[in-house]
């Protein structure tokens, strides 16, 4: 597609990068605005904001290299070229990895700063997902997370890669039509932030709902679509044998996490602590 947004002499911009930055700035416009209506410390969610972007990334880029070495051992280009730990322009980030560091990060730092850390998280959620549905056309653009090869009628449907600086392997898959698969995990994304925007605005009644919801609704739709992704070395969880990928493994754990943490929040928190605060 387009890998390089603009060619400063010898230094490019990448698109990826560029759509990830997008995807930050969108999600904690929101979580901002967010806050202010939920009675939260805007000044502390903008400094936390930092330290999401942070962990978020680096979960992700540590989460690639631990299933990538586990795969290919010591074939790994991290072997080879250790410098390729930090290029991350290169695609090579698993959101779920970051997805967990940055919410324990996110934990420890209200607790440190006597934050209300779930009505704190409930008021991130929507801008996550929305800053995640911005960084996909990252990956559309770098070619990266592509989808399985398209045949026959459905070929219509497909992304064609012809950019050789595109991520897609192997290189013979080149210009054939592909699932579109970051769009769909772009829709996939946008629809959850929906979802949790309505149900933080509309139907709360209490702290932690809207965390519990997120975790429970987007494993199974990124479990859906990983049927149809093409990049087969994302890595496998063990003993099932090449059926349940990394994401869909981490998915099922995040999802029974969710299911917990929804009849937990219920049970335990009052209702008059999920009100907004007035303006």
């Amino acid at each position: 597609m387009h890998p390089i947004l603009i060619q400063l002499g010898s230094l490019p911009i990448h698109t990826f990068g560029m759509m990830m930055g997008a995807g930050f700035l969108a999600g904690i416009l929101v979580s901002l605005r967010l806050a202010r209506r939920w009675g939260l410390d805007q000044e502390f969610v903008f400094n936390l904001s930092f330290w999401i972007m942070l962990s978020g990334v680096l979960g992700s880029r540590i989460n690639y290299i631990i299933v990538d070495l586990a795969q290919k051992g010591v074939r790994s280009e991290f072997y080879k070229e250790p410098l390729k730990l930090f290029a991350i322009w290169q695609g090579g980030l698993v959101w779920y990895g970051g997805f967990i560091l940055a919410t324990l990060v996110t934990i420890y730092y209200a607790r440190r700063y006597k934050q209300p850390i779930w009505r704190l998280t409930d008021a991130l959620a929507p801008g996550c997902f929305l800053g995640l549905a911005i960084g996909r056309f990252g990956c559309v653009s770098a070619g990266d997370d592509f989808g399985r090869v398209l045949t026959g009628e459905a070929a219509k449907w497909g992304l064609i890669f012809t950019d050789e600086r595109s991520l897609v392997y192997p290189r013979e898959i080149m210009g054939q039509p592909l699932h579109p698969t970051q769009f769909y995990m772009a829709i996939k994304s946008f629809f959850v932030a929906w979802v949790l925007w309505l149900v933080l605005t509309r139907y709360k009644r209490f702290d932690g709902q809207v965390t519990a919801i997120g975790l429970m609704l987007y494993p199974p739709l990124r479990a859906f679509i990983e049927l149809y992704r093409g990049d087969y070395q994302r890595g496998y969880i063990p003993w099932t044998n090449q059926v349940v990928t990394t994401s869909q493994g981490i998915g099922i754990a995040v999802f029974a996490v969710g299911v917990f943490a929804l009849f937990y929040f219920a049970k335990n928190h009052r209702p008059k602590f999920a009100r907004p605060a007035t303006a």
